[in-house]
């Protein structure tokens, strides 16, 4: 008889962290019966067979959705999901989260893309502070059980993060990433791909900047800016600042995967500015599809480009001038895809889903 496992995923985004959670409900699927709890409402396994390009069918998983609390944000988002398994835990045989650390009153995986329940007490607000304590306490939240978890990150650099935030050891699952056919480099359009969700990390203002500026040695390239919904007053932001420039910037919002797939292996160039990105998804995805890929300094993105400083960045300034000195010299462009691809090779679904397996396996 099949056993029966709760996923849990507050704040369900359509971003990397969802991508990673799709993946363990596909991985684990044929061999326990799977509840994933949200407490967003817009979830569905007809926007996510859309979005990620699954095929699930209804009776996969279920997707139970917690009703609204009056409060919102992340950190009680994540405290309420965890109520919820406490009060359920007998029915189920495991645990996992998907979105970052958590404790479930026992042991389970958790996979976190960055330690967000630590945070010093020095830099909290009093607002801060409460608000902690309140989610906390609605969860009967306890550091040292989540300490005793199975933990799964997504870089080096993150898995530094943690053991510097709890001491404790993490084990690095690099997320799935898809394989994409791509186009012959020459018949590639000379454009850069933006991707990921509308929000203000995303800095996607700095990437138009640092374009206007190579734009104007290299007047050929164009930028498509791809991504899900995610900050309203942000997305207004940018619809804005690409209203005078849409002769070459294009803003393509809530793409189905397949659409998605063909501007990946069409284009030549992605670049991101999320600083310190804890991965990448998105970024390792263009290089598995023969782009080149420009980043900012720090994160786990650096890690991804194999800390290749021809194609790192500190500042608008220097992102332009590397850009430009890239699109000008033919033989720089090949010596940089050859390594990037050599690299993208470590990055993969298939990986993915066996170490997911195996770390079910040491708790089961």
């Amino acid at each position: 008889m099949k056993k029966k496992i709760a996923i849990l995923h507050p704040a369900f985004g359509w971003g990397g962290a969802e991508a990673v959670c799709v993946w363990v409900i596909k991985t684990l699927k044929n061999d326990f019966y799977i509840d994933l709890v949200t407490n967003r409402t817009d979830v569905s396994i007809n926007k996510i067979n859309s979005f990620f390009g699954m095929d699930f069918y209804k009776d996969d998983f279920k997707i139970i959705k917690l009703k609204k609390y009056p409060l919102e944000g992340y950190i009680l988002s994540s405290h309420l999901v965890q109520r919820y398994f406490k009060k359920h835990r007998s029915e189920y045989d495991l645990v996992i989260s998907t979105n970052n650390e958590m404790d479930f009153g026992r042991k389970g995986i958790q996979y976190i893309h960055f330690p967000t329940m630590f945070e010093a007490e020095e830099k909290k607000s009093i607002y801060k502070k409460v608000y902690y304590n309140f989610s906390s306490w609605l969860s009967g939240y306890n550091r040292e059980k989540m300490k005793n978890n199975l933990t799964l990150t997504n870089s080096s650099w993150t898995k530094q993060m943690i053991t510097k935030a709890y001491g404790i050891k993490s084990r690095v699952v690099y997320p799935p990433i898809e394989d994409i056919l791509s186009i012959p480099w020459d018949k590639k359009e000379n454009g850069f791909l933006c991707l990921g969700r509308i929000s203000p990390e995303k800095k996607i203002e700095k990437v138009i900047k640092i374009l206007k500026e190579v734009k104007k040695i290299s007047p050929d390239i164009h930028l498509h800016i791809i991504g899900a919904y995610g900050d309203k007053q942000y997305l207004k932001k940018v619809q804005y600042l690409v209203k005078s420039d849409k002769n070459w910037i294009f803003f393509n919002l809530n793409v189905s995967r397949n659409e998605l797939k063909e501007l990946i292996s069409s284009h030549r160039y992605g670049i991101h500015a999320m600083e310190e990105e804890h991965f990448g998804m998105v970024v390792a995805e263009m290089i598995k599809a023969s782009c080149i890929v420009f980043v900012p300094k720090g994160g786990g993105q650096v890690e991804i480009v194999g800390e290749d400083e021809r194609i790192i960045y500190n500042d608008i300034i220097e992102a332009s001038e590397k850009i430009t000195k890239v699109l000008q010299d033919h033989l720089k462009q090949e010596e940089i895809l050859k390594r990037l691809l050599r690299l993208g090779k470590i990055f993969s679904q298939e990986k993915f889903m066996q170490d997911i397996k195996d770390s079910v396996d040491i708790l089961n």
